[in-house]
């Protein structure tokens, strides 16, 4: 029937029109979970979405002026919509992207109790338990005060990290990091003293559970809410380092100006487990030391992704934790998608570590029309160190699914099958190394 389409039966009859002429057009049962944030608390009654696919055009006028020219009818009525925005910007704010365009009108329906849900299960639950949990937080050493309007700031998650942590600061601090924002989980290796001594460093320590807290999720979610509001703000753990185009000679402040000027609020990263040409065990990391300099290897092939896995993100796994560690089971090697960079705004939340984000269009890694700039996290976990960490959170039982990944890194290298390194291997050399071989992009950015 041409023109219309209904839902399920409780659905009224929905009608698209462009310039007066009626379309075939698809009604789809969808909540999207940032509803209130893009249009407003009375936006949560909402209940039905109709799918643009095929219909709108990509070329940003051709939609400006086919977006003044629709209609949307509601058995008969024209609906009427949040008056805070107009159509066609409603409608492009709600463009959801990963590398197609899924284009949506926005139509009102009285549909509360399902929008609700999502609304508290994305929205106000997490808020709610990152406050609960930020009461385990006791402030070591507070700088915060030091925080200025526009600086860029890490959050982290440590526990027993000494070793790592002066290379890591000294690294950020040259892309342009102002201040550091670590929670400390009960560390014994002396990391919570030498951080009270940074100026540029806050510290709150906890003797609570990792696991309980989401995995720290809740602990990082408290502090960003608490200062990352407004800021551009790095949630890393530290054996992860920043690449990005032109990382070699332009910082992060030039990079965060130009994600600004797009008008994007998070920066898409893939993970890349680095190694070296050694067993694990056999590659000796010293406290300061440039991690590059001893594992600088990682895997050049061998990666899957699934597209809008379930919140709008890309779910990517690869390298060697799914080619030797889960080499049995590799659908339940981790995940190695990130979005560690983020414009932090009111009621944003972590859901599951830096993988997936509310609200949901901070996830997408590019905008319907172009692909914006990724990045990379060089990811230092590979080094003789493991073996002793490996064991610890065997003991501790805090990381996730009962510390399968650490028992999964234990017994390989226990074996003595901790050989990373094979004929696909690839040493790094740049950021411009990775844009050519499609782990990041550079975007529009030139």
């Amino acid at each position: 029937m041409t023109g219309w389409a209904t839902g399920p039966a409780s659905s009224p009859r929905i009608e698209l029109l462009v310039a007066g002429h009626p379309r075939d057009v698809i009604v789809e049962r969808q909540q999207r979970l940032d509803v209130a944030q893009n249009y407003g608390p009375a936006a949560r009654d909402a209940g039905f979405y109709i799918s643009l696919r095929g219909i709108a055009p990509s070329d940003s006028a051709a939609l400006d002026e086919f977006l003044a020219s629709v209609e949307v009818r509601a058995d008969g009525v024209p609906l009427r919509s949040t008056a805070s925005a107009s159509r066609a910007r409603r409608t492009i704010t709600t463009l959801n992207i990963v590398g197609r365009q899924i284009g949506r009108v926005f139509g009102k329906r009285q549909d509360k109790a399902h929008a609700d849900a999502d609304f508290e299960q994305y929205v106000e639950r997490p808020t709610r338990l990152a406050q609960q949990h930020g009461r385990e937080l006791q402030a070591a050493h507070d700088a915060t005060a030091k925080i200025r309007p526009n600086d860029i700031l890490v959050f982290v998650t440590a526990r027993n990290e000494m070793a790592r942590i002066p290379y890591f600061l000294d690294f950020y601090r040259k892309m342009g990091v102002a201040h550091f924002l670590f929670v400390d989980n009960d560390s014994s290796d002396g990391l919570i003293d030498y951080l009270k001594l940074q100026p540029d460093c806050s510290v709150w320590h906890t003797k609570a559970s990792y696991k309980a807290s989401n995995f720290g999720v809740h602990w990082m979610n408290y502090l960003l809410g608490q200062f990352g509001v407004g800021h551009w703000c790095l949630t890393l753990d530290p054996d992860e380092f920043l690449v990005f185009p032109y990382c070699e000679d332009r910082n992060l402040h030039e990079l965060v100006q130009f994600l600004d000027s797009e008008q994007r609020d998070h920066l898409f990263c893939i993970l890349l487990d680095m190694y070296s040409d050694h067993r694990v065990s056999e590659t000796i990391y010293s406290t300061g030391q440039n991690p590059l300099d001893v594992a600088c290897f990682f895997d050049g092939v061998g990666y899957v992704q699934r597209e809008n896995a379930s919140f709008g993100e890309t779910y990517v796994q690869g390298g060697p934790r799914r080619r030797i560690f889960f080499r049995e089971n590799p659908s339940k090697a981790p995940a190695i998608n990130k979005t560690p960079l983020v414009k932090w705004g009111p009621n944003y939340n972590y859901l599951s570590s830096t993988h997936m984000l509310s609200p949901r269009s901070a996830n997408p890694p590019h905008p319907h029309d172009h692909l914006a700039p990724s990045g990379c996290l060089l990811h230092f976990k590979f080094l003789s160190l493991m073996a002793e960490k490996a064991k610890e959170e065997i003991e501790r039982k805090e990381h996730y699914d009962d510390s399968i990944e650490y028992k999964n890194y234990h017994s390989v290298i226990s074996q003595s099958r901790d050989m990373l390194f094979f004929e696909k291997s690839v040493r790094f050399k740049n950021s411009r190394q990775l844009c050519s071989l499609g782990f990041m992009t550079t975007g529009q950015w030139f």
